[in-house]
């Protein structure tokens, strides 16, 4: 009886409330993660003086698309650069409110890898009329994805920005 006792002493126990317990505090781990991942866009006022209401703003949307590797990055607008930390180099929305008129936006991308993230050795402008209460996407196209793979971005990429609400499309510059 004594050896028995011992033996059960040293072996670690674990009982169905412990087990429930981790699994529990896992799940909760787990889920707090994800939703980290879903959060609202962070979003950025880009333009000088007092704040303005959004329905007086246009939007620049740069949406993270967890399926798609690549996604737009926004160097500057009208030649004001944009902070790397504003710029969209992470999984998250982000939105940049401009005042409506003619911006110029100058933008690379970015390509998530499984060894890292590689960006575009060049960047494209496109010129655009942004209208109050109107939201733009920049949508980036890569024609021949294995050439990417090979050439490390240093091929020519088109782009054209979509205001959402209509469907119109701005491509890129003429001097690009």
């Amino acid at each position: 009886m004594k050896r028995n006792i011992q033996d059960q002493c040293r072996k670690p126990q674990v009982n169905g409330g412990q087990i429930r317990f981790l699994i529990c505090i896992c799940s909760v781990l787990t889920t707090l993660l994800a939703c980290g991942c879903a959060v609202a866009p962070r979003h950025y006022d880009f333009y000088s003086g007092a704040t303005q209401p959004l329905q007086d703003l246009a939007v620049l949307r740069v949406k993270a698309d967890l399926k798609e590797p690549r996604r737009p990055i926004i160097r500057a607008i009208d030649g004001n650069p944009v902070s790397n930390r504003i710029a969209g180099q992470d999984r998250s929305d982000l939105e940049l409110r401009l005042l409506p008129g003619r911006h110029k936006v100058r933008f690379g991308y970015l390509q998530f890898t499984l060894v890292g993230m590689m960006y575009s050795r060049f960047d494209q402008t496109i010129t655009f009329d942004a209208v109050a209460g109107r939201s733009y996407e920049i949508h980036i196209d890569i024609n021949d994805y294995k050439e990417h793979l090979f050439k490390a971005a240093d091929f020519k990429w088109n782009a054209k920005l979509v205001e959402v609400e209509t469907g119109k499309e701005f491509l890129l510059d003429a001097d690009n």
